[in-house]
């Protein structure tokens, strides 16, 4: 892999999408090339891909192209757990999972985010995964810090509905789970919520309704800081949910 002819800015993205996983075209020239044009946004991460660093896939719904690191890219910066296959089908999900990080980092809302492989990666290392039968691994967890500490979030993003028996499996893992603080799902529709959230009451004891909340997740995209969560009836900003 070649070393040489790399920016402040290059280093940036690259650190960045080890931690991501994936970004959009759109989503890198927004982020890092504010003001570019994207003809030279598109010539730089061409030079990327070029030199090793970067690959890209076809299938992102803009029209455009998704980019995640090289394996021998992902070495040389220490993100081992980045090297993951890239699934074609999970790309609407996986860059508009992207776009929650990015905006709940820019607000300031939560201390750290772990990606799905990233736990993955400390579950397996730990041998804590345990049977498949309790395995339960989130799209990311957030953490929240609280007078008595710090409190994990587990995040869902969920686009399209699934099986009804499937969400009862997941719900009764997850209310097994007692380092949870609460279960966060980001999902489309308001009708998509209030079903999980009815799936949820269904599958879990009547004391843990309250660690169920769920989002919009194009407000959540579009402003954290007016983002409403949803939980027990009961409706917060997301900002007094994640500010404690």
């Amino acid at each position: 892999m070649k070393t040489s002819n790399r920016t402040e800015r290059d280093l940036l993205l690259l650190r960045s999408l080890g931690s991501f996983g994936v970004f959009s075209t759109k989503q890198i020239a927004r982020i890092f090339f504010p003001g570019v044009a994207r003809t030279t946004v598109l010539r730089r991460l061409r030079h990327l891909e070029k030199g090793r660093f970067l690959r890209r896939v076809w299938g992102h719904l803009d029209g455009g192209y998704a980019w995640y690191l090289t394996k021998g890219c992902a070495l040389e910066l220490g993100f081992p757990a980045s090297l993951r296959r890239i699934n074609r089908n999970n790309l609407e999900h996986d860059v508009l999972l992207s776009d929650v990080r990015v905006a709940l980092a820019k607000a300031q809302l939560g201390q750290e985010w772990v990606p799905e492989f990233e736990i993955k990666r400390l579950a397996e290392e730990k041998n804590s995964l345990g049977s498949q039968s309790v395995r339960v691994i989130p799209d990311g967890i957030l953490t929240v810090e609280g007078r008595d500490g710090f409190r994990a979030v587990a995040v869902e993003l969920e686009l399209k509905a699934k099986n009804k028996m499937r969400y009862k499996e997941t719900f009764s893992k997850y209310a097994r789970k007692q380092n949870l603080w609460r279960v966060w799902y980001l999902v489309p529709t308001v009708s998509m919520g209030r079903m999980l959230e009815r799936e949820w009451k269904k599958s879990v004891p009547s004391v843990r309704a309250e660690q169920f909340m769920w989002s919009l997740v194009a407000e959540v995209v579009s402003d954290p800081t007016e983002a409403r969560v949803h939980s027990n009836a009961n409706d917060y900003l997301l900002t007094q949910m994640l500010t404690l």
